[in-house]
């Protein structure tokens, strides 16, 4: 039953995408079907064979159909500020799945930071130094716990004047 496409393909859409799992290697790994689910289940990525979550146009359309695909992508994908943007766009706190070169992007870190100031955390500690990636939108500020995030980031800022 695993290899009929037919039952994998009623599987899919009534599990929407969950049984991407369940499906032979073969099929998690056909660009095709791991497209039709990604378009409604971008988490199911991480089902999907190794060489779809290296493979950029999936990634991509997994992580702007949602956000948690990030975790699921390639590592090299996952040092794509573009891919990491459009991740971050939906939820801040996707920085945390980003590679170094997103976490250090002054973009994607804003981006982030404005959705969620808990991002912050996560962001290169030489951006800590800039006052607006420090200083999210005042509605943002009241949140409970960024007053640690802001003494993290100084502590983070000395680190970095000192080196």
């Amino acid at each position: 039953m695993r290899a009929d496409r037919e039952v994998v393909a009623a599987a899919l859409r009534v599990s929407r995408g969950e049984a991407l799992q369940y499906a032979t290697a073969s099929m998690r790994a056909d660009p095709n079907l791991v497209e039709s689910v990604l378009k409604y289940n971008g988490v199911a990525l991480r089902h999907a064979a190794p060489e779809l979550r290296a493979d950029r146009a999936l990634v991509r359309a997994a992580v702007e159909q949602s956000w948690a695909a990030l975790k699921a992508a390639a590592p090299a994908l996952r040092d794509d500020p573009r891919i990491v943007l459009a991740a971050v766009q939906q939820h801040g706190a996707a920085l945390a799945h980003a590679g170094a070169a997103p976490r250090a992007d002054r973009a994607v870190v804003l981006t982030a930071v404005r959705n969620d100031p808990h991002a912050l955390a996560h962001a290169a500690k030489v951006l800590c130094a800039d006052h607006e990636v420090r200083r999210p939108p005042r509605m943002r500020l009241r949140m409970a716990g960024l007053s640690q995030l802001r003494s993290w980031c100084r502590s983070s800022v000395a680190d970095v004047a000192a080196a």
